[in-house]
């Protein structure tokens, strides 16, 4: 059991969330709302508070807050837990003899002997800047979109968007305090931004301004753009670092990507796709198309397989969505389930499938397979996932009130549809 649970992420990684609460895990919807940049300091949340957690870890308990990765691995998917290992040298394939001769052994070690305890700092980062965002995506919330907070207020489904839209990185005194703990820890690896939209968050520019001043270039920056905008200077500012990690959010090639990432021009954003693959092969840095699958679009999401397969190019889609409840994958039917299934495994028909899971998914050589991999935990996830009735009941419930406020219809994007949708109501 131990090799299953076993996670080196608290030992190299943390979050802040967008309103500034820390969190120890990129994956996890967990946070400390009690420890925010605002009352304690990066060191005393990383080093005393996630102590609990590093000997929950170390002690094989299997957590609720890891949810998330086990159920990718439970369907062949590559989860959090594996990158993270995978970055301390351990395999899951060859877990015993890779742990014991992981470089951060001595460190797992020090916390085992001192009650979770470590004396290490983070440096793998995933910094929310906030929600300020020009889209109103169907599968997101408040929380990282203004532009959807404004509408649920408007239509009724919250009462308030204060709590959301108080961004920490407006807060130009906690930035620099952010600025400097990083610029005075030891060198972080790995920066990965998220907003909002990030390319259009000033918080994002200071902060790149500020480390390329300090000469911190050589951090790997992460971040990921709805492609509806194309800021120069920005993107000026970005190629000042040796390495990005270019992350392009799109859902489909298909029309149903404008219906599910409301209002984004699908026309500026397939242009854009095509300009940040074309900077990126360049200057050489990787590039990936960020899908969030869900019960609108997983009918259309093998023609962004076959375009990653064709363009060399990865393809991350993060874990299976939960969150909300009503766009999972489980409130899918058998029927459309199976078109689904079918659609996927014409995109994988005639290629050369490997059996090894690959791990590390922004290895250039490996990026086909990679695609393969993971559209094959689709197919099994949707094949073997319960029915979630109660939630197909949601679903309409909650597409028809955005759909008032929005003057579309589904049914427009996705005819084959209409007998799923119009058995519960709509």
């Amino acid at each position: 059991m131990f090799d299953r649970v076993f996670c080196s992420g608290p030992w190299l990684h943390m979050r802040i969330n967008p309103t500034g609460e820390f969190g120890p895990c990129r994956w996890s919807s967990h946070r400390d709302e009690q420890y925010n940049i605002k009352t304690h300091s990066v060191k005393e949340y990383f080093q005393k508070r996630m102590a609990p957690l590093r000997r929950s870890v170390l002690e094989g308990d299997r957590l609720e807050m890891c949810s998330q990765c086990y159920q990718m691995e439970e369907h062949d998917k590559v989860s959090g837990r594996q990158r993270q290992l995978l970055k301390t040298g351990i395999m899951t394939d060859h877990f015993v003899p890779s742990l014991q001769s992981s470089t951060f052994r001595s460190a797992f070690q020090y916390s085992q002997n001192n009650d979770g305890d470590t004396d290490l700092l983070p440096i793998d980062w995933q910094i929310d800047l906030g929600n300020y965002c020009n889209s109103a995506c169907v599968m997101c919330s408040p929380r990282y979109s203004s532009k959807l907070g404004a509408e649920f207020k408007k239509i009724g489904l919250i009462d308030d968007t204060a709590r959301w839209n108080s961004s920490w990185s407006d807060d130009d005194t906690l930035l620099e305090k952010f600025c400097h703990d990083l610029a005075s820890g030891p060198t972080p690896a790995y920066l990965h931004f998220l907003g909002g939209e990030t390319l259009i968050i000033p918080a994002f520019k200071k902060i790149l301004s500020e480390l390329a001043q300090a000469k911190m270039t050589s951090p790997t920056v992460g971040f990921t753009t709805n492609l509806t905008v194309w800021p120069q200077d920005t993107i000026d500012q970005l190629l000042k670092f040796d390495r990005l990690n270019i992350g392009l959010s799109i859902e489909s090639l298909h029309d149903i990507n404008h219906y599910v990432r409301w209002p984004g021009p699908q026309e500026i954003i397939l242009q854009n796709l095509e300009k940040w693959i074309d900077l990126a092969d360049r200057h050489g840095h990787p590039v990936q198309l960020r899908l969030t699958p869900s019960a609108l679009t997983i009918l259309h999401v093998a023609d962004l397989y076959q375009y990653a397969w064709d363009r060399n190019i990865g393809v991350e889609t993060c874990n299976f969505i939960t969150n909300p409840r009503c766009l999972g994958l489980k409130v899918l039917p058998h029927d459309l389930r199976s078109t689904a299934i079918s659609r996927l495994e014409k995109f994988l028909d005639g290629k050369i499938i490997e059996d090894r899971q690959i791990v590390n998914t922004r290895n250039p050589s490996m990026v086909n397979q990679q695609v393969i991999q993971d559209a094959r935990s689709y197919i099994n996830f949707l094949r073997s996932s319960e029915y979630d009735q109660e939630g197909a009941h949601e679903l309409v419930q909650y597409i028809r009130q955005l759909e008032r406020s929005r003057g579309n219809n589904i049914l427009d994007y996705l005819p084959e549809y209409e007998k799923f949708l119009r058995s519960h109501g709509y």
